[in-house]
C-alpha cells in the first residue's frame, strides 16, 4: 500500500492505461519464440513506458525500491514495483502472450 501511495505522490502514470501500437505477434514470431523460449514484438509498448521501466529498473538495481543484496537477482520485481506490477497487465503483453 506505501509503494502504491509513494506512485501516487511521483505522478506515476499506471502503464496499463497506454495502448499499444501493434497488437498482433506475426506467426513467425510466434514459431521463433516456441523454438527458443523467447520474442521479441516490436512497438509491444511505447517510447515512455520502456523509459518509464527502465528508470524503474534502475531504482530497483540501486535499492531505492529496497535492499537487494550484495548480488543483484531478483525474479519477481513486480513485487517490489508497483510500475513493473502494472506491466503484467499491459495489453501489448497480454495480448501477444495468450497469442504464443
Amino acid at each position: 500500500m506505501e509503494l502504491i501511495k509513494t506512485m501516487k505522490q511521483q505522478n506515476f502514470t499506471p502503464l496499463t492505461n497506454q495502448q499499444p501500437t501493434r497488437t498482433q505477434i506475426p506467426l513467425a514470431e510466434i514459431n521463433y519464440f516456441r523454438k527458443n523460449g523467447f520474442a521479441v514484438v516490436e512497438d509491444a509498448l511505447s517510447d515512455k513506458e520502456v523509459e518509464q521501466l527502465r528508470q524503474e529498473t534502475t531504482k530497483i538495481c540501486r535499492g531505492d525500491l529496497g535492499q537487494v543484496g550484495r548480488t543483484l537477482c531478483l525474479h519477481f520485481p513486480y513485487k517490489i514495483s508497483q510500475i513493473m506490477f502494472d506491466v503484467l497487465f499491459h495489453p501489448g503483453i497480454v495480448d501477444n502472450l495468450t497469442k504464443i
